[in-house]
């Protein structure tokens, strides 16, 4: 069996509205060099998403969709669970309810040649199927393009970081492995510190971001980041502390400023 070129790991709890969707967008890539797999744990589900994937998997060649279950232990876990089981040295992390579009793969894979993460553009803002809201937003034309660093210009200060980690997310095997894997005990920010420890071990790694749309995120009400906002905030400011002293910036902590027009958080610079 030849080793897949990427591995699309999902996480699923209770995703039995969207899951199918989600893993043919998966299935439906073209232009990569070589195979890739899609791996779908199951997260606890009490709802149909089991019997969904396996009716998927009955369709599809032998172990291009493979499932890991598991009790239900939170998204951090099931990525590592997933990535333990990942085939490939790159990975894509994709949510459950999410789509990619068929060269998402190749454009990430292209840009983890000479890049620690790899991510895309948003692209929606449009009712689902079952009235959720599809939304984008543009990293390359937004304030929060700007990396961790201390602001000179006292109008910077507004804006800590760019949300560049957001999905789709790819990363070499080697540098998940590198960091540690998944923080456990986040339960909603787990992705954004993931993302902060392998571009700051220390020093900033190289980064890509391509402004081509290749991912359409639902808002879902009832999604966990969603129900979470306070820890969602408390959690990636946690992320952003560490990133800090991890870079020998001292004099300065992060703190939740409140939303820009897309509904993400952003950060401002406070002295300690």
């Amino acid at each position: 069996m030849l080793t897949p070129e990427m591995s699309i790991v999902i996480r699923a709890y209770n995703a039995e509205l969207f899951i199918e969707e989600t893993i043919l967008s998966a299935v439906r890539q073209n232009h990569l060099t070589g195979d890739h797999e899609i791996i779908v744990v199951n997260d606890g589900s009490t709802d149909r998403t089991p019997a969904i994937v396996t009716s998927i998997q009955a369709q599809l060649p032998r172990d291009f969709v493979r499932v890991n279950s598991t009790d239900n232990r939170g998204e951090a876990a099931a990525a590592n669970t997933g990535v333990m089981s990942a085939r490939a040295g790159k990975i894509l992390f994709l949510d459950s309810d999410d789509l990619i579009v068929p060269q998402a793969l190749y454009v990430l894979s292209k840009g983890l040649d000479k890049h620690v993460v790899a991510s895309g553009e948003k692209r929606g803002f449009r009712r689902g199927k079952r009235g959720e809201t599809i939304f984008t937003y543009s990293p390359r034309s937004s304030k929060k393009t700007q990396l961790l660093r201390p602001a000179d210009n006292p109008e910077e200060l507004y804006y800590l970081h760019a949300n560049i980690l957001g999905a789709p997310r790819a990363f070499r095997r080697t540098d998940y492995e590198r960091v540690g894997g998944s923080d456990e005990n986040m339960r909603v920010a787990d992705d954004y510190d993931l993302g902060l420890r392998i571009i700051y071990p220390g020093k900033a790694l190289p980064v890509f971001v391509t402004n081509r749309v290749l991912f359409y995120h639902r808002r879902v009400g009832n999604s966990q980041s969603f129900r979470n906002r306070t820890l969602q905030s408390r959690e990636a400011e946690t992320a952003i502390n560490r990133a800090f002293s991890r870079l020998g910036i001292s004099g300065l902590q992060a703190s939740a400023a409140g939303r820009d027009d897309t509904g993400y958080l952003f950060f401002a610079h406070i002295p300690a």
